[in-house]
């Protein structure tokens, strides 16, 4: 019995000492990106149902916090630019004029060499209605730029989306300029 005894000892011990190295290697060697914060964030319209939303650059800021792997947040819009609308050109929109929206996504951690992957959801109360947008974007350059797509409601637009975490000295996304989103 006392053979049986030291087994199960021993199997406890090294089952407890196993986890707490997965533990560790997941929360300090391969912690999840930290990506709370304010974030300028452009989406470049490569596809749409409505000819004048093509080739349309939106600039919002948004604020994002996170809790684990879940990620919450808002934001607003503060620029476009529609080069194919009926009214052509660069609009910035006052603070008071801002859509807002609500974010919700997740952060997906790959261990594999792959960068990691960020979701969000952002439900926008638009100037006529409520859209959604959907970002699958991966991790750059250490937690301070994300790339990727959207998906929106509006119009039936995807394209390519960029969120650059701001510098402390800038104000508001629009003292940055417009990425050239097409290449991506």
């Amino acid at each position: 019995m006392g053979k049986a005894v030291c087994k199960i000892l021993f199997s406890v011990v090294s089952g407890l000492l196993i986890a707490l190295a997965l533990f560790l290697l997941g929360e300090r060697v391969f912690p999840l990106p930290d990506i709370a914060g304010r974030w300028c964030v452009e989406t470049y319209t490569t596809h749409t149902q409505k000819t004048g939303y093509q080739n349309m650059v939106i600039q919002y800021m948004a604020i994002l916090l996170r809790e684990g792997p879940i990620v919450k947040g808002t934001m607003e819009k503060l620029s476009e630019n529609a080069p194919n609308s009926t009214n052509p050109g660069l609009r910035k929109y006052n603070p008071a004029d801002r859509v807002h929206g609500t974010i919700e996504g997740s952060i997906q951690k790959l261990y594999t060499g792959s960068k990691d992957l960020v979701v969000i959801h952002i439900i926008e109360e638009g100037e006529k209605r409520v859209s959604t947008q959907f970002h699958n974007l991966t991790v750059e350059h250490s937690d301070t730029l994300l790339i990727g797509e959207f998906f929106s409601t509006a119009a039936n637009s995807e394209g390519k989306a960029i969120w650059r975490r701001t510098m402390q000295w800038e104000e508001n996304c629009s003292d940055s300029s417009f990425y050239d989103l097409s290449h991506l």
